[in-house]
Formats: structure tokens, C-alpha cells, sequence
């Protein structure tokens, strides 16, 4: 099936015949009871639950958007959080909710790496442990691009390009086999988990630190009650394995 049709078919699923989970209690992250909030980009709850080695209370939590825009929009356009502090690589959050915060840290105006071609995890951790030292009296949130594509891992972007544009179209059309693509998003996972550890070393004892996603990643699962297989992460949409997402707390 051509990527075109099924954008298409997207459109019509979201519109039409997705359930609206409307039984699921969603998470209003600033809400929630934290100090650090640690915020990796499209992570999946069942991937997190498998391949976290960082010891807290891990349950499920059901994000407010099946992308970064709608998690923005839904978690902080409703006021001004003037005791937080975003560190971010994404552009999704200044373009949406630019002027809900203290201050937010745009990682991927100074930051971007053109070799990955993205913000990669060394950054994001050194601007995150900047600003807990220089803004001890607020809340600081801190987005990893990772486990997000590209994969910022050498053999594995020797084995897969997983920072093509066309990625999800390669993958969706076969092109790229949809375990090659997922292995290399859990390796991305792994390999983004130590640079978080660096982050909770530094933060004061007595802290409150939760480690959650914006949203999942799909990997050709079947868009109920349609058959086709929907990939990435499409916007408005329900499916469980793009709003379930981990909520680890860590009691410092």
C-alpha cells in the first residue's frame, strides 16, 4: 500500500472508527507530584518496562496526546507554569506552548547534531544538569529526543538508516523489515538510559523525580477494526501502544 493511501486511511480511522478511550484516565503531567520530570521522546510503556535498568515505582500512564504537539497542547495551554523550566530538543513544545513556562531551553537551535541529525542524549543531559544547578527553586522538565528516531548508535546506523526521511515509508512498504526498525529503537532506548542515570545523580536527596514519554511509537500494528498497520505516531490517535507510556517514580 502507498504511504499516500494510507495517510489517508489515517485520517478516515481517526475521524471515524478509533476508539475513544474515553475510559482511560489520562495523565495532566504538571499536575502530577514531582520535582524533575525526565521526558523521553516516543517511548514506548512495554519497550520501557523491558529494557529500563533504573530503579523506582514503575505503573502505566496514559499520555494526553499520540504526539509531541498534542501532549504539548493538552498537558500546558491551559495556564502559564511559571515554575518550570523546559530543557528541550524537540521543536514541537516552543512551537505550541512557547510562552507557558519560566523559561524553556531549545536544545535544537544550538544543540542539533548534523552528523545524527538530531539533538543527541550527551547534550540534552549537560543542558539539563545546567539548569538544576542554575534554578534550584523550580521544577525542571527535561525531553531526550531518544528513543525518537534517528538512532544515535554507530553500528546500528550502519546497519539501518534510521535518520532517512522516509523512514516510517521504507518500513511501512517493506522496504525495511519492522523488526530491524523496532530493535533499533530499543537500542536507541538502552543507549539513552545511562545519560538519564547522569541527570537523577545530580539532582538534591529529597527529590522527586518521575521518568515518562509524550507518547509511544507504533510498529505495524493493526488500526482496530480497519486491517492495515499503522507505523510512527499518527496525530489524534487512540491506540494503546501510543498513549501508554511509563510513569517511573524515583524517591531520591
Amino acid at each position: 500500500m502507498k504511504y499516500e493511501t494510507r495517510q489517508k486511511i489515517y485520517y478516515y480511522h481517526k475521524k471515524y472508527l478509533q476508539p475513544k478511550r474515553k475510559e482511560l484516565q489520562r495523565t495532566h503531567v504538571p499536575n502530577e507530584p514531582w520535582d524533575y520530570l525526565i521526558i523521553l521522546d516516543a517511548c514506548r510503556y512495554d519497550t520501557f518496562q523491558k529494557y529500563n535498568t533504573i530503579e523506582g515505582e514503575l505503573t502505566k500512564s496514559y499520555s494526553m496526546g499520540s504526539n509531541t504537539k498534542d501532549f504539548a497542547m493538552n498537558n500546558f495551554s491551559d495556564e502559564k507554569y511559571d515554575d518550570i523550566v523546559y530543557v528541550t530538543g524537540n521543536p514541537w513544545i516552543e512551537r505550541t506552548v512557547k510562552d507557558q513556562f519560566h523559561k524553556i531551553v531549545s536544545l535544537w537551535k544550538y544543540g542539533w547534531d548534523k552528523r545524527w541529525d538530531t539533538v543527541n542524549p550527551g547534550e540534552t543531559t549537560e543542558a539539563g544538569i545546567k539548569t538544576i544547578h542554575s534554578h534550584p527553586k523550580k521544577r525542571v522538565i527535561i525531553h531526550y529526543l531518544q528513543p525518537h528516531f534517528p538512532c544515535v548508535v554507530e553500528h546500528v546506523d550502519a546497519f539501518i538508516n534510521t535518520h532517512a526521511a522516509t523512514i516510517w515509508q521504507d518500513v511501512s512498504e517493506g522496504r525495511i523489515k519492522r523488526d530491524h526498525a523496532y530493535m533499533a529503537y530499543c537500542i536507541n532506548l538502552i543507549n539513552v538510559l545511562p545519560f538519564v542515570e547522569r541527570v537523577i545523580g545530580e539532582v538534591d536527596n529529597g527529590s522527586r523525580i518521575v521518568i515518562t514519554a509524550d507518547h509511544g511509537n507504533l510498529f505495524g500494528e493493526f488500526l482496530f477494526p480497519l486491517p492495515i498497520r499503522g507505523y510512527a505516531h499518527p496525530i489524534d490517535s487512540t491506540h494503546l501502544n501510543l498513549i501508554t507510556v511509563p510513569w517511573l517514580v524515583i524517591e531520591k
